[in-house]
């Protein structure tokens, strides 16, 4: 149990950290842009506030997300930690039942779904063939 409310805190602490983040860059840009709007751009240029602004915009888009998927790949992890400690070498044997079960549900859509993929790509160059037959000058 500990192992797993650990985990969870460090998401919820990762997280929490990734938004505050995002808020403390979105006041810096606001700041700099009225900081240049105060000064008439006479010691911050747009250069500084545009340099502000893509540095929100990377933390919102970039870090914050990188942290929650971090955190989310270290599931399978605690997973196995939390089986083990419950019920030894006997979880990790349930544990790995689990994954294998997980694997052939997860085995046969991906199958479907490029067996689809194949079958619109070769209409598509189907398609395509038949465009080149009515105007062979299209390449």
């Amino acid at each position: 149990m500990k192992i797993a409310v650990v985990w969870m805190w460090s998401g919820i602490k990762n997280a929490g950290a990734a938004v505050a983040n995002v808020f403390v860059r979105l006041v810096s840009v606001l700041h700099t842009a009225l900081a240049a709007i105060a000064t008439f751009f006479r010691e911050i240029t747009l250069r500084d506030v545009w340099n502000g602004f893509v540095a929100f915009l990377h933390t919102l888009v970039v870090d914050g997300p990188k942290k929650i998927w971090a955190w989310m790949c270290k599931f399978e992890e605690v997973m196995v930690r939390a089986f083990r400690a419950l019920w030894g070498c006997t979880g990790e044997i349930i544990y790995i039942l689990l994954r294998l079960i997980v694997e052939v549900f997860i085995y046969v859509p991906k199958k479907v779904a490029v067996i689809l993929w194949s079958f619109c790509l070769s209409i598509g160059k189907g398609f395509e063939e038949a465009l080149i037959w009515i105007n062979p000058k299209r390449c």
